[in-house]
């Protein structure tokens, strides 16, 4: 397993060794878990989905399916391989490296954020004490969800917002930024405040937020198709994306707000990965595991919501039980992955195309109703 330092990282592992210890599929149905999920894809498709894949599982009984197709009429139909934009599920990963390094005892969750990001990279300060890693971690340092600057950047593209905005962009905005709360104190969703916690693991680590992700967190979890840059076999796989009027829209790129949503997958890898949160990984990565699902801050106005490690925890909607979830949305592609600790059930869907309500609606429904089972 490679080792987190301040500046660089030293020893390697075969990722294969690692990964040997997951599924390497998800495992077939063999109860009620593929009705459910046929269902779920029947109403998305005739809600307007171009195309999609669903995931879900309750204990062993699991099963993957999709429906439409990757990239409209002629295309061939989804399945667990196909790629999309993982969006905002980035930040659970970003996150993970976190939980990493301190399970390494190389930083603490209460260090201050500025002493991990690039040098030119200067935080606006609070009225009491500093950003802490928790802080971003959990959604609640007081950080506004975007820099000032990057709407009016120049060669900004409303299709691609985050393309050409360089790491000079992002330091001049941040000396322009001002907080809204104070660190620790209210819950407020902050890309900008994740883009930071990347750019900090990767500044650690001495790479940046590609290689850091992958040594670190997908590839010792056997995710290999969890991942920034595309090989030619995985772009043939990819489903091309679709703006909420069903028209063709690119890719978002996000060079310096990798950490905060610039993550590729499938919903083979995220069922890997949800297991892997159960405790099916190496046996030195759980502690990890563990730690991200660890509720780590209440909002004191925010009813019935707890915060891990970029996880989001919430009631489900019949038996009240905790669903740890997030979810995720680029200009083309809505995603949404949640599961229940006590019933062992969980969810994955992926689409390609921008539904974030819609996907949200329809995950917590089909989770809510595996949960149920259980009484």
């Amino acid at each position: 397993m490679p080792t987190f330092t301040r500046r660089t990282m030293i020893g390697t592992v075969a990722a294969g060794a690692a990964a040997s210890l997951l599924p390497s599929t998800p495992a077939a149905a063999s109860g009620t878990v593929k009705p459910q999920v046929d269902a779920t894809l029947t109403r998305a498709i005739a809600a307007g989905f171009p195309g999609l894949v669903v995931g879900a599982f309750d204990g062993n009984d699991g099963y993957v399916a999709g429906a439409g197709t990757t990239a409209g009429p002629g295309s061939p139909k989804p399945d667990g391989r196909t790629i999309y934009q993982l969006g905002s599920i980035t930040k659970t990963f970003t996150a993970l490296l976190l939980a990493e390094a301190v399970e390494q005892g190389v930083i603490r969750l209460d260090d201050p954020l500025a002493r991990y990001l690039p040098r030119q990279l200067t935080l606006p300060k609070p009225a009491h004490g500093e950003i802490r890693l928790r802080d971003v971690a959990t959604q609640s340092a007081g950080l506004p969800s975007l820099p000032p600057n990057l709407l009016t950047q120049p060669g900004f593209d409303p299709q691609d917002p985050y393309a050409t905005y360089t790491e000079q962009d992002l330091a001049d905005g941040l000396r322009a930024t001002k907080l809204v709360s104070q660190p620790g104190t209210a819950y407020l969703y902050s890309n900008l405040g994740v883009a930071l916690l990347g750019q900090a693991m990767a500044n650690l680590a001495g790479t940046d937020y590609a290689n850091t992700a992958r040594r670190f967190a997908t590839s010792p979890l056997g995710l290999r198709d969890t991942t920034l840059g595309l090989t030619s076999e995985q772009l043939a796989r990819k489903a091309s994306g679709h703006a909420t009027d069903g028209t063709p829209t690119p890719d978002w790129h996000l060079p310096t707000f990798a950490g905060a949503g610039a993550l590729y997958g499938t919903v083979d890898d995220q069922m890997r990965y949800l297991h892997a949160l159960f405790g099916q990984a190496p046996v030195r990565l759980r502690p990890t595991l563990k730690l991200v699902q660890q509720p780590m801050f209440t909002p004191p106005t925010t009813a019935n919501l707890r915060l891990g490690l970029a996880w989001h925890m919430t009631p489900l909607p019949t038996s009240k039980r905790t669903m740890v979830w997030h979810n995720g949305g680029t200009g083309g592609f809505t995603t949404f992955t949640g599961f229940c600790p006590q019933t062992r059930t969980g969810v994955t869907l992926l689409t390609n195309i921008s539904k974030l309500d819609q996907v949200d609606e329809i995950s917590v429904k089909l989770l809510d109703a595996l949960d149920a089972r259980h009484g």
